[in-house]
């Protein structure tokens, strides 16, 4: 794919090197003398038509209510959330406690050494 690609940008850029630059064309604007500004120039009138189309709206007289039926209430209890423990305290509790036992045989290890 990539040389087909390739080989097509290399002849379209062939192609375009051997063609001959199109002539210049000769502007007619050079050869008019500069206009003085006391010359005045009146244009035609322009007339325009337009049809003006209404919008293709449909209006409804009012508004259908839809048709749901009565939601049961919902009874949502949180006391068994509540009650339970999260993991996560206990885990803090843990290293809590092994941190207080670090500190504790730390304490008891500087009484031995002196």
């Amino acid at each position: 794919m990539r040389h087909c690609v390739i080989l097509f940008i290399m002849i379209l850029a062939a192609v375009a090197g051997s063609q001959d630059p199109a002539p210049a064309v000769p502007d007619s604007t050079r050869g008019l003398p500069a206009p003085s500004a006391a010359v005045e120039v009146s244009l035609e009138d322009i007339h325009i038509e337009a049809v003006i189309e209404k919008p293709a709206v449909t209006l409804i007289p009012k508004r259908v209510t839809p048709e749901v039926g009565e939601a049961a209430p919902l009874t949502r209890s949180f006391d068994a959330e509540l009650k339970q423990r999260p993991v996560f305290l206990e885990e803090v509790v843990r290293e809590k406690e092994e941190g207080a036992r670090m500190q504790t045989a730390k304490k008891n290890l500087a009484k031995e050494k002196k």
